[in-house]
C-alpha cells in the first residue's frame, strides 16, 4: 500500500516564547457546509503561510488521487470549498468602572 503523508499539524507557538492566544484560523470550508478549524495562530502572516501549504497539500492529493487528512478525518479533495484565514474578534470588558469594581473577585466572595 501507499505510504501516507503525515497529517497536517499547525504548530503556531514557538516552545521558548511566551504563549500567546490565537487571534487567526485556518478554516476549511465543504460542500456540505461543514466547517474545519485546522490550526491557530497568532498572526496573520502565519495563518496565510499555513493556509499556502494546506492548499499546495491538497492540490498534490488531488494530483496523487488521494484524501488529505484534516482534524481526524480523511476528506475527498472535492468537498473542499476553500481554505479560509479567519480572524477571530476578542471580546473585552466594555462596563463602567464601577461594574468592574461590582464584578472584582474580591467583591464576590
Amino acid at each position: 500500500p501507499a505510504e501516507q503523508p503525515p497529517a497536517v499539524e499547525a504548530t503556531a507557538v514557538n516552545g521558548d516564547a511566551p504563549q500567546v492566544a490565537p487571534t487567526h484560523f485556518v478554516v476549511l470550508r465543504l460542500t456540505d457546509a461543514d466547517q474545519l478549524e485546522i490550526g491557530g495562530f497568532a498572526g496573520r502572516e502565519e495563518a496565510e503561510a499555513f493556509a499556502r501549504t494546506v492548499v499546495g497539500r491538497i492540490t498534490r492529493a488531488e494530483e496523487q488521487a488521494e484524501w488529505p487528512f484534516f482534524a481526524d478525518r480523511f476528506l475527498r479533495p472535492q468537498s473542499i470549498v476553500s481554505v479560509d484565514v479567519v480572524e477571530h474578534q476578542v471580546a473585552s470588558w466594555t462596563g463602567s468602572s464601577a461594574r468592574t469594581h461590582w464584578a472584582s473577585p474580591e467583591q464576590t466572595a
